[in-house]
């Protein structure tokens, strides 16, 4: 196993709920980004079925957005 990429916990007195929400809807915002690269990557190679999983995947991210 690696080792971890923090040295040590962050501090953190209070995490307000809004900020959680935050980090969640950029998370989601991110991982739709990334697989939508992903799926015109795997066009561009011919890879159709793969494409439309990652595309797939992506819309999936993008109904969490709306839900976040």
């Amino acid at each position: 196993m690696r080792e971890p990429l923090l040295r040590r916990n962050p501090d953190f007195n209070e995490v307000t709920l809004n900020t959680l929400v935050g980090v969640a809807h950029a998370v989601e915002q991110e991982s739709a980004r990334r697989y939508a690269w992903l799926a015109q990557a795997m066009r561009e190679r011919n890879e159709t079925a793969t494409a439309q999983a990652f595309e797939t995947m992506r819309e999936e991210e993008l109904g969490h957005i709306d839900s976040v």
